[in-house]
């Protein structure tokens, strides 16, 4: 009896261990696992290897276009900049304030690898435009060039005003003649020089002519522009007429132009009317005494330098007003 009872405890144990190993099995997903510490040791030092040092190197940035003051009022004002990183760039951004307002700011684009391009739009007279650049790499660092505390600048500046140009025959700065196809027409033209080698406009013309020229107040005289050829000479064909009325004598006569025309290089402007003379107003080299010089239609081409007619040498008052483009 006492051989069973001992039997039957040494089952109850063994039945006991087997659902003790049963539930340290179930607690392990089915199974016991065991992870060597060398195991451990390489992921550790691969998690190491993964991590990159921070991005603390600001970009480079540098050759920003420095503009100057211009009359330009279309724009746009571009501005160019070359601008780098050790890593990469994020943006590149231009910054600009309009007569010290808040700062504005717009996107420059690659024009290539390392050269960037923007555009401030264009501004109306009088504006100043205050402007830097900032380059931008992905650890956020900025370079800003120039110093934001002291932009680059800029103004708008208004056209220049209006230049009156005149013919001295003395000056010999021109040519002067009149030409007419029949009796009863003939046009005087005298050529102009330019202040410089930009385009200009031609606004109004200003003439002076006697009493005794053939053309009764109220009357009207056409305006001619011409080309002028490499004889010196106006082309045959002008490039526009007006007409004009005549609301006095021994006076300035202003004519405002219905068209501004664009000039370039010299040009003639002639007055051209149906009369047997055209008398036109002219200032002797002293300019103490006018005198007056009828140009009978049909007179060739002349020059007043020499002989008879070099008493007439002087301003002869035909006078071209120019301005700039706006």
């Amino acid at each position: 009896m006492k051989a069973l009872v001992s039997t039957m405890q040494t089952l109850i144990l063994v039945m006991l261990l087997a659902l003790l190993v049963l539930a340290a099995c179930n607690d392990n997903e089915g199974g016991l696992s065991f992870e060597d510490d060398d195991d451990i040791d390489d992921d550790d030092d691969d998690d190491d290897d993964d991590q990159s040092p921070p991005d603390t190197e600001p970009p480079g940035l540098g050759d920003v276009t420095v503009l100057e003051d211009t009359r330009d009022t279309q724009g746009p004002y571009v501005v160019e900049a070359v601008a780098w990183d050790d890593i990469a760039l994020k943006e590149v951004n231009l910054y600009y304030a309009l007569n010290a307002a808040q700062w504005k700011y717009l996107s420059m684009w690659p024009v290539t690898a390392d050269i960037f391009h923007g555009e401030i739009p264009g501004q109306p007279i009088d504006t100043e435009i205050w402007y830097f650049v900032e380059a931008l790499d992905f650890g956020e660092n900025s370079t800003f060039l120039p110093d934001p505390e002291e932009p680059y600048t800029f103004r708008i500046l208004p056209p220049p005003p209006d230049e009156e140009l005149f013919y001295d025959d003395n000056g010999m700065d021109g040519q002067v003649g009149c030409t007419g196809s029949s009796s009863d027409y003939c046009v005087f033209a005298t050529r102009f020089s330019l202040p410089d080698a930009d385009p200009w406009i031609l606004k109004r013309v200003k003439f002076m002519i006697s009493n005794g020229g053939g053309i009764p107040i109220g009357n009207t005289c056409t305006i001619l522009l011409f080309d002028v050829l490499p004889s010196g000479q106006p082309a045959s064909s002008p490039q526009m007429s007006q007409s004009a009325t005549i609301t006095g004598h021994n006076q300035w006569l202003d004519v405002l132009l219905d068209v501004p025309m664009p000039v370039q290089d010299d040009f003639a402007v002639g007055l051209a009317q149906t009369a047997e003379f055209l008398s036109i107003g002219i200032d002797r080299n002293n300019y103490s005494q006018r005198q007056w010089i009828s140009m009978d239609s049909g007179t060739t081409w002349r020059h007043f330098d020499t002989g008879e007619e070099a008493q007439f040498r002087g301003e002869f008052m035909l006078r071209a007003v120019v301005g700039k483009p706006k």
